[in-house]
C-alpha cells in the first residue's frame, strides 16, 4: 500500500532561525558601539577646522609680512572670541566682520568655513572662524564650534 503521508520540505522553521538573527543582531549592535560613528564624524569635522584655522593662520602671517600689518591691526586686541573672519567679495554683507575675500587669489584660493556652517550663501560670508590679536605682534585664530565641546585655537606669535 501507498503511504499518504505529508512529505517534509527542507528548509528552517522560524523558531530555529530566530537565535541565529538574534545573535547576529548582538553582534552588528556590539560592532555598531565600537566604532561610534558620531564620535568619528565629529573628530573628522574638527580634524578639518584645524587644517582651516592652519591655513588661515599662514595666510595671516604671510600677508603681514608681505603686505603689512594692517588687515591684523582691524581685528580687536580683546580677551574675548575676536572678530569673524569674512570671506565675501561680492554682496559686501561683512558688516561688522573682518572681509579677507580680497586675498584670493593671491594668498589663499577658497575661503575655509565650519564643516557644520549651514549658510547657504555660495560666497562664504560667514567662516565662523574668528581672529584676535595678541600682545606684542601675535594673533589668535579660532574655531569655536568645535565638537563636542570646546574651541580649537591656533596661535602665530610673529
Amino acid at each position: 500500500m501507498l503511504s499518504s503521508s505529508p512529505s517534509k520540505k527542507p528548509g528552517y522553521l522560524l523558531l530555529e532561525l530566530m537565535p541565529v538573527l538574534s545573535v547576529l543582531a548582538a553582534l552588528a549592535l556590539i560592532v555598531l558601539l565600537a566604532i561610534n560613528p558620531k564620535k568619528q564624524f565629529q573628530e573628522a569635522r574638527n580634524i578639518k577646522r584645524r587644517t582651516d584655522i592652519t591655513q588661515l593662520a599662514d595666510v595671516f602671517a604671510t600677508h603681514a609680512r608681505e603686505e603689512g600689518r594692517a588687515l591684523l591691526l582691524q581685528a580687536p586686541l580683546t580677551t574675548g572670541s575676536g572678530i569673524e573672519i569674512c570671506g565675501d567679495t561680492v554682496t559686501g554683507s561683512c558688516a561688522n566682520l573682518l572681509p579677507i575675500g580680497h586675498l584670493r587669489p593671491t594668498f589663499i584660493t577658497t575661503i575655509p568655513i565650519d564643516p557644520t556652517s549651514t549658510d547657504p550663501d555660495i560666497h562664504n560670508e560667514h567662516t565662523r572662524y574668528f581672529l584676535k590679536r595678541t600682545s606684542g605682534k601675535g594673533f589668535t585664530i579660532s574655531a569655536p564650534n568645535a565638537e563636542p565641546v570646546g574651541t580649537i585655537v591656533i596661535e602665530v606669535s610673529e
